[in-house]
């Protein structure tokens, strides 16, 4: 759908959206209360991938790193 996720850990909620296409992935998140996100579009099959490495390289939440991480397997 349209809609966000919503993600709620003590101190912090974080709301996402992903969406993909062929050959396209995209994320945006924002933490509610930090401020921190980032909007991320990619042009590879394999975008979700780079997406992860670069949540990794950022000042990202370590709680939603943790369930995406999860989610990719």
């Amino acid at each position: 759908g349209l809609g966000w996720e919503v993600f709620r850990f003590p101190g912090e909620t974080i709301l996402m959206h992903t969406g993909s296409d062929d050959g396209t992935f995209a994320l945006a998140y924002i933490g509610v209360e930090s401020g921190n996100g980032a909007v991320i579009l990619t042009n590879g099959d394999r975008g979700a991938f780079a997406i992860l490495a670069l949540l990794d390289a950022l000042d990202t939440d370590p709680r939603l790193l943790r369930f995406l991480h999860r989610l990719a397997g």
